[in-house]
């Protein structure tokens, strides 16, 4: 589940207090919206469109596309939860990062952290992980570096240090 609202609180604090609280790493997720926002339906379609009648093509203009949310995952093991040594991801709520979409598998990847540095590998997931544009295979960890993208499912996710994400979440 995002952290958002937690994290922000913790940045007005300030940088110190802030990693002080935090996770050491996290996943954070910009969602864009599209403005202006599609029109609802009043009530469904009756009719069908004659086959020589010609409608104009839907353009989205992409400078209307906006950040409107940036979703904040920390890192970091939910206590007496299994697999001790690794911080797993997926959609059910047993895992130590939830990430509750439809293409996201039960439990989808998992991180640790060894030897001074981030791993990351895929668990066998039905639709896939990809490191840097690299898809991941099952059970093969890949390190992780700053600002490193991920993709999990369809979702698309940037991994950030706490001393990173501080700026990212709007610290000075």
């Amino acid at each position: 589940m995002d952290d958002g609202p937690r994290y922000r609180s913790l940045v007005r604090l300030g940088r110190q207090e802030f990693l002080a609280a935090s996770a050491p790493a996290f996943f954070l997720r910009k969602v864009l919206n599209v403005w202006p926002p599609a029109t609802p339906v009043a009530a469904p379609i009756t009719e069908m469109l004659k086959e020589d009648e010609i409608t104009a093509p839907v353009h989205v203009n992409a400078a209307a596309m906006q950040i409107s949310q940036l979703e904040v995952y920390p890192l970091i093991k939910k206590p007496a939860a299994a697999f001790p040594e690794l911080i797993t991801i997926g959609r059910t709520v047993n895992n130590d990062v939830v990430l509750a979409n439809h293409s996201i598998s039960r439990f989808h990847l998992y991180v640790t952290y060894r030897d001074d540095q981030w791993w990351i590998a895929d668990a066998g997931s039905k639709n896939g992980s990809w490191l840097a544009g690299q898809k991941l295979h099952p059970r093969r960890e890949a390190k992780l570096t700053p600002t490193s993208h991920v993709r999990v499912g369809e979702l698309f996710l940037t991994f950030h240090l706490a001393s990173d994400a501080y700026e990212v979440l709007g610290g000075q």
